[in-house]
């Protein structure tokens, strides 16, 4: 009877030790493993005992078909049937540390083994007493589950779900959630660690905070601050081009923590692609600093428990390193000053008396509709006007031309009238690497018609 009841706490019946399924009258497990009742040589006493064992065979079950459906990699985009999951690296990674977690579990089971091999005649208390901390770490194990389950998990929402079931008063329970925690967290790091130190979105699955930005069909949303989003799950890099996701951020990882990463991977991306188009090489931005990075992200990956000053004080070196070389390429190549002093001359008018020649050399093309040839011409007086006046500095011409869109409808306004070129008068910024990570189109849209007074 004794090897059968330890292939029941296997999680596998046989003849003493049966599986009552749903249609059976069981719970909302696949099955519970019961003793069967009416055997002459069992104690009532006995049968509840083996029957209060049994309840870890089927924890044990539960957990292990959790793990069978869920641990070996599967196709991108892929739902399991049974639960509604979808599969993914930080599942898969939960799977592995739960599995490493139930390994203790069955060295008990191959110790009692040995154990009645020895003795023959062991009481079922003997079992018990060494099966006892099972009692308080399975329910926590099942509970985990059933709430990534019940709330979809997917990403590192998961970690959310692992690190509440970690803060516990029972020191085993708490101990082997931190080593789940820490596996998941694993893929977290790598992930972390090729964002920021190369530029590499390792996010086939969507399940990294950060993610790619898909710009919305609706234009309106087009005018929106960087930091703004119609979503307000989400955060909008400067550039545009990707978006962090609180809704996939972990409770306890600091959204401040968040936007650095987004900020240095985003930079790194940036850095490496216009070297790349330049030197047909692809040379890293750290220079002898990135293996000590790597290193101190490794580190993080190995500790036991999750320090989030650590990680804060690794990313806040590596966000130092990145605003340094990004502050000498705009500040000392781009010459940042000089093209804010342009932008102000233009754009806020401060160079007055450029406008007031030009006003009175373009009069006579933009107070008639526009044609097609209007902007072209308007363009040529703009550039005399500016040789003209602003002597010896004709860098306004390099970067800045006006616009007169013509329009099919015979730009009528509001009113009914026929608009002139005057309404229709904008005034275009070319902006250069590395430039644009400050002027945004979303920026320029706002100087667009500042020539509209005119």
């Amino acid at each position: 009877m004794f090897h059968e009841l330890l292939l029941a706490l296997h999680g596998l019946p046989g003849s003493i030790f049966y599986a009552r399924s749903k249609e059976q009258g069981g719970d909302d497990t696949a099955f519970s493993i019961q003793v069967l009742k009416g055997l002459p040589f069992l104690h009532p006493g006995e049968v509840a005992a083996l029957d209060r064992l049994c309840e870890l065979g089927t924890w044990f079950r539960y957990l292990q078909d959790f793990i069978c459906r869920h641990k070996l990699p599967v196709k991108s985009n892929c739902f399991d049937k049974t639960d509604g999951l979808k599969h993914g690296l930080y599942l898969q990674a939960f799977c592995y540390g739960l599995d490493s977690v139930l390994d203790s579990y069955r060295k008990q089971l191959l110790l009692l083994e040995q154990d009645f091999v020895a003795d023959p005649n062991l009481p079922v208390s003997h079992v018990q007493h060494i099966l006892q901390e099972y009692y308080q770490l399975f329910p926590a194990l099942q509970a985990t589950v059933k709430n990534i389950i019940c709330q979809k998990g997917h990403g590192c929402c998961i970690l959310t779900i692992i690190h509440k079931r970690s803060i516990s008063g029972a020191d085993i329970v708490c101990r082997n959630m931190k080593r789940i925690l820490q596996v998941c967290h694993s893929v977290m790091y790598k992930q972390i660690t090729a964002w920021v130190l190369h530029g590499i979105l390792m996010d086939e699955l969507e399940e990294f905070f950060v993610q790619r930005h898909q710009p919305p069909e609706d234009t309106t949303t087009q005018r929106l601050m960087p930091s703004e989003s119609s979503d307000d799950q989400c955060v909008i890099s400067p550039a545009g081009h990707f978006t962090l996701r609180t809704d996939m951020l972990p409770l306890y990882f600091p959204l401040r923590i968040a936007e650095k990463i987004l900020f240095i991977g985003e930079s790194v991306q940036m850095f490496s692609r216009e070297k790349k188009q330049k030197n047909g090489t692809l040379k890293t931005v750290f220079k002898t600093q990135e293996d000590g990075f790597a290193v101190e992200l490794l580190r993080l990956q190995q500790q036991a428990d999750f320090c989030i000053t650590d990680v804060e004080t690794v990313i806040s070196k590596i966000r130092s390193c990145i605003a340094e070389h990004l502050w000498k390429l705009v500040m000392e190549e781009a010459d940042l000053l000089a093209h804010l002093q342009l932008v102000k001359n233009l754009y806020l008018l401060g160079r007055g008396e450029l406008f007031l020649h030009f006003i009175e050399a373009a009069d006579h093309l933009l107070q008639a509709p526009p044609k097609p040839t209007t902007e072209y011409d308007v363009n040529i007086t703009f550039q005399l006007t500016v040789r003209n006046i602003v002597t010896g500095d004709d860098s306004f011409l390099d970067t800045f031309h006006l616009t007169v869109p013509a329009s099919i409808n015979k730009l009528q306004g509001d009113s009914g009238s026929i608009e002139s070129g005057w309404h229709r008068l904008g005034l275009a910024y070319t902006v250069d690497w590395p430039l644009h990570i400050l002027f945004t189109e979303r920026v320029l849209e706002k100087y667009k018609y500042t020539l509209e007074p005119l």
